[in-house]
């Protein structure tokens, strides 16, 4: 099973893909998608420019699945609505090349990896980590990478069949 996993952020979208590996995990690619030449006075263009590159992510790695974080209820009411664009736009991206599409909030996500629903962003991208065999001298750079590898994760060890929404 190969699972996508995504991290949304206007600004940066972390991305990560994950190969289950008998009863562990493989790392395969991961990067970040970020529109660093459109102004975020201009949303319509930063959710096409997503859309485009999500869509050349599914078709480059064919997953069996991607895992999308949910909204953090914890932004302002004017983020949320952002977020929510960009969750729709990957979303569509998905659903158009047939891909299942599962949604995970960041408490199952941090449960999954962790063990601890309320573990910190340092203790998921440490078991990240060590669950893909990461070597200590691997940097994964930033928050979104890490819970984008995280989400990705998580699908692999849940049981989805009731959480598709493909």
């Amino acid at each position: 099973m190969v699972v996508l996993g995504f991290d949304p952020g206007t600004n940066w979208t972390g991305y990560r893909v994950v190969k289950k590996n008998g009863s562990g995990y493989k790392h395969i690619a991961n990067g970040f998608i970020h529109p660093e030449n459109i102004p975020s006075s201009m949303l319509h263009k930063k959710l096409k420019f997503f859309f485009d590159e999500i869509s050349v992510l599914i078709e480059k790695f064919n997953p069996d699945a991607v895992s999308i974080e949910n909204i953090f209820t914890g932004i302002n009411v004017k983020s949320a609505l952002i977020m929510a664009h960009l969750r729709g736009v990957i979303m569509l991206a998905v659903v158009q090349k047939n891909v299942e599409l599962f949604e995970y909030s960041p408490r199952e996500i941090k449960l999954a990896v962790t063990g601890c629903g309320s573990a910190s962003k340092e203790q998921v991208k440490q078991m990240v980590k060590i669950l893909l065999n990461l070597s200590s001298d691997t940097v994964i750079k930033g928050n979104d990478s890490s819970d984008a590898l995280a989400a990705a994760i998580c699908h692999i060890n849940n049981d989805t069949s009731s959480r598709s929404y493909v």
